[in-house]
């Protein structure tokens, strides 16, 4: 519902690398609307301005700019009331989220942001939640390019699948344009932090989740084949794929388990992979990093040396001075949905399903360039335009309807989605003996005698139990 605040939409954190580009595309995207840009310091933001209306060519010397910081609340507060939806680019999510998330809520105000960041987003889901319905106000996180991608592809499936869908298997592989521009970072000290924090919180989900989903969930069979940490198709390709379930899944889940809460329908199984087109051992490295990194995370003394030296434990992908944008620009992405299922559909119960002939599958695929800068901008303002234009049909079908699909690939020549013949479903797995759990420990518990002293001890993290006080909701 309109109302008569000062603006539709504030972009929060516009002098940040993600603001800063999500402030560019909403040039055009936006000419039709009042909107601003905010964050802590004018004179950065004055250059910004400058700087976009210089390569938009469009005059900006009247886009009002104001004044907010996360350290003075009395300034969110002064924000969030001026805007219909409020855009926020700033981070880490952990530690600037919350106030604002809070505020608009009390303020009326819609919340849009790029988080991925699984933690915090069922944090404040289970904290806000139900305040936000109250106030009818909506907080969606998690509208960077992948979740968003994905979501949507996920639910062009559902509608063309002519059936249903009982897993879904993603392929995610990343690559350059030209393969001759030299290697550099693609991302700021910002996003590493935030993954890092996001890493350190995994260990706390499941208490969360056991408090947010009170009706358990479904029993489903059968059950999605789960692949080796590393498979490949079959002997005679060299694409090796690397099992990778985090973040967006997360966001997968999510909303399958809200569309079986809301309309008992039954939920996708899915499952990530990461594809290395060349190297098997470039994909051994890659899991062994991952591990490493996430085992650091989860230890005060190491996350504060991994937060602290970026450049050196991200293989120089994140760096304090930010992104390459040359580099950036030269970036490509590709997602590959495979999805099996039967040729009919439950006619008593989502349970009905559940046998093993799976006689029908189909295949589509997600492709863009520059992900992070250019798809994932994009996809933030389309959701901030959804919340303000579409709320007709929302909150049941939030983003499902075809209008954000056909609008990203008309605002941007880089996004496209495709069906495709589905492959023979032919796995040969390879590589047991290097990725056993024996492997893995061994290689660990060497790293752990030959170089533990150089860190000092660890404090083990204990696990906690949260009562309904420490998470701030109000008990009857």
């Amino acid at each position: 519902m309109k109302t008569n605040k000062a603006f539709d939409i504030i972009i929060f954190g516009a002098s940040g690398f993600i603001g800063r580009h999500t402030a560019l595309k909403a040039v055009t995207m936006f000419k039709d609307l009042s909107w601003a840009v905010a964050g802590r310091n004018r004179e950065k933001l004055q250059l910004i301005v400058r700087q976009i209306a210089e390569r938009t060519l469009k005059d900006l010397r009247e886009l009002p700019i104001l004044i907010a910081d996360v350290k003075d609340e009395n300034s969110i507060i002064r924000m969030v009331e001026d805007c219909e939806v409020l855009i926020n680019c700033c981070g880490p999510i952990q530690l600037c989220g919350e106030v604002i998330i809070k505020n608009c809520i009390k303020s009326g105000t819609h919340y849009v942001d790029i988080s991925n960041d699984p933690y915090f987003n069922e944090l404040m889901q289970l904290k806000y939640h139900e305040s936000a319905e109250e106030n009818n106000i909506y907080v969606v996180s998690a509208c960077g390019f992948q979740s968003f991608a994905m979501e949507m592809g996920l639910n062009f499936m559902q509608e063309n699948f002519n059936g249903t869908i009982n897993y879904v298997d993603a392929y995610v592989k990343y690559g350059c344009i030209n393969p001759h521009v030299s290697f550099g970072p693609i991302g700021s000290d910002t996003v590493w932090k935030s993954m890092i924090l996001a890493c350190s919180k995994i260990g706390e989900l499941p208490h969360i989740r056991q408090c947010l989903r009170r009706i358990p969930w479904p029993f489903l069979l059968p059950k999605q084949p789960i692949k080796r940490l590393l498979h490949r198709p079959d002997q005679q390709t060299r694409v090796t794929f690397v099992r990778f379930p985090l973040i967006d899944q997360q966001d997968i889940e999510r909303s399958q388990y809200y569309f079986y809460k809301l309309d008992k329908k039954r939920p996708i199984q899915f499952y990530k992979y990461l594809v290395f087109p060349r190297s098997f051992l470039l994909a051994f490295l890659f899991a062994l990093w991952t591990l490493v990194i996430s085992l650091m995370a989860n230890f005060d003394k190491t996350r504060e040396i991994v937060i602290e030296y970026p450049r050196l434990f991200s293989v120089g992908l994140f760096s304090p001075k930010g992104p390459d944008l040359r580099i950036v620009a030269n970036t490509k992405f590709q997602m590959t949905l495979y999805g099996v299922g039967w040729s009919r559909y439950p006619t008593h119960s989502i349970y009905e399903l559940n046998d093993e002939r799976l006689d029908q599958a189909m295949c589509l695929e997600i492709s863009g360039i520059n992900p992070i800068y250019n798809v994932g901008c994009l996809c933030l303002l389309l959701s901030a335009l959804t919340v303000l234009q579409e709320q007709d049909v929302m909150p049941n079908n939030l983003f499902k309807n075809k209008n954000v699909i056909v609008s990203a690939v008309r605002n941007s020549h880089a996004v496209q989605y495709r069906v495709a013949p589905p492959p023979a479903p032919k796995i040969i797995r390879i590589g047991a003996e290097v990725t056993s759990a024996f492997m893995w420990w061994w290689i660990l518990w060497h790293l752990w005698h030959e170089y533990g002293h150089i860190i000092g001890e660890f404090p083990y993290p204990a696990t906690k139990e949260w009562t309904n006080e420490e998470l701030g909701i109000p008990t009857d």
